[in-house]
């Protein structure tokens, strides 16, 4: 509808990305309980968190999720492929987010 989601919204599509790709790395190559831990605060700020919060828990995140770009994916997991930003999007159920 053309209008913008609120900061806690915005806060929780962010940090909800940012989870399922840390879930996705921890599964592939494991995680140290120090990762485990923030992955669990993540989701509780992601349940009943503020926008700071979830955007903190985000940024913490995202630090983890991009430290390990210089390993290969494992060849158990088969080949990724490119990532199809417009094709994600165009699934995305944007209707959802703007009233979760």
């Amino acid at each position: 509808n053309n209008q913008n989601r609120t900061a806690l919204n915005k806060a929780r599509i962010q940090i909800l990305q940012q989870l399922v790709a840390a879930k996705l790395n921890c599964a592939a190559f494991g995680c140290m309980p120090a990762t485990q831990t923030m992955i669990t605060n993540a989701d509780d700020a992601y349940a009943s968190g503020t926008a700071a919060q979830m955007n903190t828990a985000a940024g913490q995140l995202n630090t983890f999720n991009n430290s390990g770009d210089a390993y290969p994916i494992p060849p158990a997991l088969g080949n990724p492929g490119s990532a199809t930003p417009a094709t994600s999007q165009a699934k995305a159920n944007k209707v959802f987010w703007d009233n979760p």
